[in-house]
């Protein structure tokens, strides 16, 4: 065989596309590096001006968790681990916290719309304030009572009913 038929059928890259490639790989890898950087750089500021966001966000996830509306306005007790930084070293620590909270629900007008309010108390003075209050819209089929469904789904027909006639449209004896 000879050096030229060789050649054309050797198998491989050029150096050039091997540079090529490792250039990319690099380029590539060090965009992802700093996405990842700035990210755990914006977690941790975060944790330092509201180290309690995330077990807000776990109690409230538990929360919106549960089955049934009578479980969710019995309350309960959650441990969250949370981050902060310590004041006697500077370090980042974690620390268990123990939360006790409470729901009321309350309907709305709108069908299985309701407003969920959730305090939570924290067991941990060290980290940030002791409770926390706010008020949720959550639309949970499952969270009503027969009556109170009946009694907005015919609140409902008659409005509609109203707008009809005040638009000058009757409905005929069939629907």
């Amino acid at each position: 065989m000879s050096s030229r038929a060789h050649r054309q059928h050797a198998v491989g890259f050029t150096l050039a596309e091997v540079v090529l490639a490792l250039l990319i790989f690099g380029l590539a890898a060090a965009v992802l590096g700093q996405a990842v950087t700035e990210t755990l750089r914006a977690v941790s500021k975060a944790n330092r001006h509201e180290p309690l966001g995330y077990p807000i966000y776990r109690v409230r996830t538990h929360v919106m968790a549960m089955p049934t509306r009578a479980e969710i306005e019995e309350g309960g007790e959650l441990e969250v681990p949370v981050s902060h930084q310590s004041k006697e070293t500077g370090t980042a620590e974690t620390e268990v916290v123990r939360t006790r909270w409470e729901a009321e629900i309350f309907p709305t007008g709108l069908l299985d719309v309701y407003v969920l309010e959730l305090t939570i108390n924290f067991e941990s003075a060290d980290i940030g304030p002791d409770s926390y209050e706010a008020r949720y819209m959550a639309y949970r089929p499952g969270w009503g009572d027969s009556d109170e469904t009946e009694r907005l789904l015919e609140l409902k027909e008659e409005t509609f009913k109203e707008r009809l006639t005040a638009r000058g449209i009757v409905e005929d004896e069939e629907g």
